[in-house]
């Protein structure tokens, strides 16, 4: 099992009934594009002035990798 993750900068993630609903860009993760599962940084919107950082753990062809710019 190959794991990559981009935690920095956690985005904000909607908190629903089962789970949480991620999305958003998160920086460079080393070994991305080789990974089966990704981990990234979120904050749960859960209504708290101060949500707890987590970490979302999904498979790799649940995301989009952008190669970036050169």
């Amino acid at each position: 099992m190959v794991f990559a993750g981009g935690i920095f900068p956690p985005q904000k993630a909607a908190t629903l009934d089962d789970g949480f609903r991620v999305s958003g860009r998160w920086s460079f993760a080393s070994g991305c594009t080789g990974a089966e599962l990704i981990g990234v940084g979120i904050l749960p919107d859960d209504g708290s002035a101060r949500p707890l950082p987590r970490i979302a753990v999904l498979p790799a062809d649940r995301f989009t990798i952008d190669p970036g710019v050169e």
